[in-house]
Formats: C-alpha cells, sequence, structure tokens
C-alpha cells in the first residue's frame, strides 16, 4: 500500500490501522475473501475502516481531499462490509464511490453492482449496472437499474427478475420496480411468473402484460391478456389473482378455462389446486361449464349452464358438476359404448355425477323440466351445441 501524500485527517479517519501492502495482512496475489461474511455484530463506532487496498492514493482537487484505493479493495463500518476494485472517497460528501465488482453485505441485506455510491452517515446505497439484492427472502437481479436503499426502492430499466425464495416464485420482465418496504415486486414489458416445484420443475406460469407480487402476502396480481398454465389447467382472462400459498386463483374478465376436454367459462372463475391436482373449478355469472359424457375418445360434452357452477375433480377427472340458478343441463346417454341419445334438463339446480370419466347419474331439484331426444335427433342437438 502506498499513499500520495502525507497521512492527513482523512487518513486517520479511513485508517484506524496502517499495515504493509494489504490492510488485513495477506499478500498481494492471495485468493480473495469476496463475499464471504463475518461482520454480524462488529462495532466500529460508526467509522469507516479499511481493511486492504493493493493502492491508496491521496489528492487535493481543489479545498477537497480525495482518497482513492484501486485493487482487491475492503471496507468495514460496524456490521457492513464493502468490497470492490475501486473507492473514492470524498471527506466534505462523507460520500464513497465505489465501482468494479462491488459487494455489500449486512446481516440483512446482499447486494452487489457494477457501481454504488454510498452515504456514510445515512447509511445510504444508490447501486447501478448489474445490480443485485437479496433482502430477506427476495433475490432482485437486473441488468441496468439502480438500488436506492433510502427510498429501499429498485428501479429496473433493463431485464428484471424478481425472486421469492421461500415460495419458489420468479417474476421476470423487461422493466420494473421493486418497494423493499412493502416487499412488492412490479414488472412491465413481458412480465412473466413461474412458480418451480422441489425438483425446479414448473408448476405454474403466468404471462402478462403487467404484474405486481406482493412477497409478503403471497398474492400475484396480472392485468391485460393474461394466460395462466398451472397443474395441466390453461386459462385467460384480463385480470388474474394468484394465491400460491391457498392453492388457488381467481380469473376476472371474460375468463376461460380448460383441461383436456374440461371447460368452463364465465364472469369469473375460481380455481383450487390440492397436492399438486386440480380440485374444483367455481365458475359465477353467465357460467358454462362443459365435460366428456363418457369416456369414449369422440364422445359429444355434456354441457352445463347457470348462474354458479362447481367442477369437483377427483384424481384430476371431473367427478361431479353442478349447476344453480336458472339451470340447464344437456346431457348424453351412453351405455357400453352405444348412443342411447341425449335428454335437455332445466331447474333450479341441476347436477351431473361421473363416474371414471363417464355419467353416471343427473339429479335435478326445483322446477324441472325436461326434453329427450333419440340417437337419430340427439346428432342434430349435438351439432347446434
Amino acid at each position: 500500500m502506498r499513499s500520495a501524500g502525507g497521512a492527513s485527517a482523512l487518513l486517520v479517519a479511513l485508517l484506524l490501522c496502517t499495515l504493509p501492502c494489504r490492510g488485513d495482512g495477506v499478500a498481494a496475489g492471495t485468493p480473495s475473501d469476496r463475499g464471504e461474511y463475518h461482520g454480524e455484530g462488529r462495532d466500529t463506532g460508526g467509522a469507516i475502516r479499511l481493511l486492504r487496498a493493493d493502492e491508496l492514493r491521496q489528492e487535493q482537487r481543489g479545498a477537497e481531499e480525495v482518497m482513492i484505493l484501486t485493487g482487491d479493495v475492503k471496507l468495514i463500518q460496524d456490521s457492513l462490509t464493502i468490497w470492490c476494485d475501486f473507492a473514492q472517497h470524498r471527506r466534505r460528501l462523507g460520500e464513497l464511490l465505489l465501482r468494479g465488482n462491488v459487494i455489500m453485505v449486512d446481516p440483512g441485506r446482499r447486494l452487489k453492482a457494477d457501481r454504488v455510491t454510498y452515504y456514510e452517515k445515512e447509511r445510504r446505497s444508490v447501486a447501478s449496472g448489474n445490480v443485485q439484492v437479496l433482502r430477506d427472502s427476495v433475490l432482485l437481479r437486473s441488468r441496468t437499474g439502480r438500488y436506492d436503499e433510502q427510498s429501499e426502492e429498485a428501479v429496473f430499466t433493463g431485464d428484471m427478475s424478481a425472486t421469492d425464495l421461500g415460495r419458489d416464485i420468479r417474476v421476470t420482465g423487461g422493466r420494473g420496480r421493486y418497494d423493499a418496504r412493502h416487499e412488492v415486486a412490479e414488472a412491465q414489458v413481458n412480465p412473466v411468473l413461474v412458480q418451480f416445484d422441489s425438483t425446479g420443475g414448473e408448476t405454474a406460469r403466468i404471462v402478462a402484460e403487467y404484474m405486481r407480487y406482493n412477497a409478503a402476502e403471497g398474492i400475484a396480481e396480472a392485468r391485460d391478456s393474461v394466460r395462466i398454465d398451472w397443474e395441466e389447467v390453461r386459462g385467460q382472462g384480463e385480470r388474474l389473482f394468484y394465491h400460491p400459498d391457498d392453492g388457488m386463483a381467481l380469473l376476472v374478465g371474460r375468463p376461460v378455462i380448460r383441461r383436456g376436454r374440461d371447460e368452463a367459462v364465465g364472469d369469473s372463475i375460481w380455481l383450487f389446486v390440492t397436492d399438486g391436482k386440480l380440485d374444483s373449478v367455481v365458475v359465477r355469472g353467465a357460467a358454462v361449464a362443459y365435460t366428456a359424457s363418457d369416456s369414449t375418445r369422440d364422445a359429444p360434452r355434456s354441457e352445463l349452464r347457470g348462474k354458479q357452477i362447481v367442477m369437483d375433480f377427483e384424481e384430476g377427472v371431473v367427478a361431479r358438476m353442478q349447476s344453480d340458478g336458472q339451470a340447464m343441463g344437456l346431457y348424453h346417454l351412453f351405455e357400453k359404448g352405444e348412443d342411447k341419445g341425449s335428454n335437455r334438463v332445466s331447474g333450479d339446480r341441476v347436477t351431473l355425477l361421473m363416474n371414471e370419466g363417464s355419467l353416471e347419474d343427473v339429479i335435478v331439484v326445483g322446477g324441472t323440466e325436461g326434453t329427450y331426444y333419440p340417437p337419430r335427433l340427439a346428432k342434430k342437438v349435438r351439432r347446434d351445441e
């Protein structure tokens, strides 16, 4: 280590001890401990201490003294540890300019960036360029962006990602922001939310034009041209609320969901998943739902309409469909694969009971009406539907 000037008040403030070569006593060329944190509970009385640098020089810029550190720089301030390739300390402003592989670590945060401006009195960091922040259980990354520790906000202008490590959820987008105080990430420009299982496989994928993810509450909101793929269910709508902890999602705005030949449309659709399998679907407002009436491949689909329809699944197969409120059902009868015609029924409630993919029973309650179509006429009804 060498100094371009005599020991000044700035140097004394910055260096509480002066050691040859490197401030931690490690010879030049020794592998760096960059990123290895051992500062929890450390107390420097608020002063910044230099532990090491390959080179130190002091410059007088008018009335201002500037300390410049280059090489493998390591600084500490109480429990905070800083590593970088270049540091410039402006005493009058109380400002540290850090560049090159910057890492800042304290017990509640880990920050990496190309450039950081650190204000020592406020203990505030403003980072830019390949920003990566790990705070609590959320990991933020951005090719180009800024993180302001005082406002507790990150603004990303390049590709960004926010990963909730506790839930294995990652939100990406071309532009976005993160509110660290409330643990809320927003992504614009092709935002995507993906949830992973323990093996790294995708269990859910949500695509929209806008995404907001609240890591504190575990809720994602997607808006505009929303699409969701979740445990073999495909859905779309204008707005989505996803609750991963509770295994449920709400689609609104002309929503449609499909799983194989099962389909539902309405004003709003709730999806419920249990143990990685679709458990039930609740369709409300001008609700329509379809399911295959028989296990044979080309069997026509039975249909329910009403104000609310509930579809219950067992092992991913519809076991029960129930329509309430001005309910109407059109179902098709098969016996050992032989076509027995179709029935159209209406009432206050219509319930279709399925068994291994085939219609087993129909229950109609309240104001019952019905029409039977023999096979030759049923074919026309099925074409019309």
